[in-house]
């Protein structure tokens, strides 16, 4: 009985060790280490890292579309920031305005969900933020705009959307969204244009907004449902995704072009993700449903992929030394240390057959070549500061650049005014037509050299071979005496 006691205890404690190895490991990596494989997708998607600013995964990248719900998030970004410049808090009461929600939804239109706001009704700043992201509520967001451009820009109300607009527009150029303009400030009928690339930008400095981020992250706000499903399973069931944080989700318009944006986090490192062009929901009967090859079929293929199959690595830092340089004549010191001007941090494909290497290229108006003890060398003339940027280093993976940085100087280097002079003398005695002439000259010295000292060593064996003759002449002849 004891036997079998111990037994079962060293069963459950293998058991348990196994799931907690299981519960260390990545989300998308199997318990073998094996990558997972990239999934095949439908519609229009896109993966970024907001830390560092890389779109990791595209398909259709550069297939236009119109923004629909982009448009929003570009709405509540611009007014976020005028409130914070006027020192406005979210909970400021507004007082909803007819002209402000007239034409901003159509009963039964799916691009075009709406609360049903009214003329006079007071609602919070923050219920209006929140209920644009939850409900994707066009009146919401309408609100929204036409309170900070008519009470906190100063607009008359037949210009206030134009003006409130040009900022949203300003703030896509700002970020960097080349493909982006938006025709409307809600996000309604269809207007303006994007790519599922500009998207993830566009949502990645949405989720710098930590309080209207948190808004978008919930089941519901109050008794209002969120109409993205990888947060809700209210409405349409089958497509939660656990981590997903926000941020919204709706159609451009009412045949179509649904879009899902979504952010999670994996070990400090935060995501952002989207799908675009997709298939509008269907509805029947008050029941919601999406056919095969939707939105949320791509998006729960494409989250495990990404944080399972890239991983973060620092390429250099700035106190790497990734080569030198020879100094040239006159320099205080003979080599000159580079480093990266910035370091490198990026989102890689994971495992060992995706070996990243190194390419550096110098500044050829600055660096030449020069022989140093029978070899060439990359050389550089003093006086160099520090932090000139004399070259540049790519990062290369699977063929492709994915990151380059300029090399700086690490020190300054001064010219040395004896070793100056000195280098000058040298280059002046031996360089040009002066060194051919008096390498010319050196050589004739030498041969007369060796000649006079050919000559001395002749003279010299004659003369001892004289002195030995004259020896032998001159000795006495032995005589026998009797």
């Amino acid at each position: 009985m004891r036997r079998k006691t111990h037994r079962n205890i060293r069963v459950t404690a293998v058991f348990l060790l196994f799931v907690c190895l299981l519960a260390v490991l990545p989300a998308g990596v199997s318990a073998t280490g094996e990558q997972p494989t990239a999934p095949t997708l439908v519609n229009a998607t896109a993966a970024y890292c907001v830390d560092t600013q890389q779109v990791l995964t595209s398909t259709r990248g550069d297939e236009t579309f119109a923004p629909g719900v982009l448009t929003k998030l570009a709405a509540l970004m611009t007014a976020r920031d005028i409130l914070t410049a006027c020192d406005v808090p979210l909970s400021r009461e507004v007082t909803v305005r007819q002209a402000w929600v007239k034409g901003t939804y159509a009963v039964g239109d799916r691009s075009s969900p709406y609360l049903g706001l009214a003329e006079g009704e007071t609602y919070s700043l923050e219920y209006l933020f929140a209920t644009s992201l939850v409900a994707n509520a066009n009146d919401a967001c309408a609100c929204l705009v036409h309170y900070c451009a008519e009470t906190l820009m100063s607009e008359q109300p037949a210009n206030a959307e134009s003006a409130f607009l040009a900022r949203m527009n300003a703030l896509a150029k700002d970020l960097g969204l080349e493909h982006t303009v938006f025709g409307d400030t809600i996000g309604y009928g269809g207007t303006g244009t994007t790519t599922v690339t500009d998207a993830v930008r566009l949502a990645a400095a949405f989720y710098r907004y930590n309080d209207l981020v948190e808004l978008s992250d919930c089941e519901s706000y109050g008794r209002i449902h969120n109409k993205n499903y990888l947060k809700s399973s209210f409405v349409v069931d089958g497509y939660l995704l656990e981590g997903a944080v926000g941020l919204i989700a709706g159609q451009a318009t009412d045949g179509g072009n649904y879009c899902v944006l979504t952010a999670c986090e994996q070990e400090g490192i935060a995501y952002v993700f989207a799908v675009m062009g997709a298939p509008s929901a269907m509805v029947d009967g008050g029941k919601t449903w999406f056919d095969p090859g939707n939105a949320y079929e791509d998006m729960l293929k494409m989250v495990p992929y990404v944080l399972g199959h890239f991983g973060f690595v620092s390429l250099c830092k700035t106190d790497d030394i990734l080569t030198e340089l020879r100094m040239g004549g006159g320099a205080e010191k003979d080599f000159l240390i580079l480093v990266p001007a910035e370091p490198v941090e990026l989102m890689v494909p994971n495992g060992d057959d995706h070996p990243i290497t190194k390419q550096i290229t110098f500044d050829a108006e600055k660096v030449y070549k020069s022989e140093f003890n029978e070899k060439d060398w990359d050389t550089v003339d003093p006086p160099v500061q520090q932090g000139d940027v004399l070259g540049s280093v790519s990062f290369l993976q699977d063929g492709a650049v994915i990151a380059t940085v300029d090399l700086v100087a690490r020190d300054s280097v001064n010219k040395d005014a004896l070793k100056n002079a000195v280098s000058g003398l040298g280059d002046f005695l031996f360089g040009g037509a002066m060194g051919k002439l008096l390498r010319i000259v050196f050589a004739i010295i030498g041969v007369w050299i060796l000649i006079t000292i050919v000559v001395f060593i002749v003279r010299a064996v004659k003369w001892f071979r004289r002195r030995e003759g004259g020896k032998r002449k001159g000795k006495p002849k032995n005589v026998n005496k009797s």
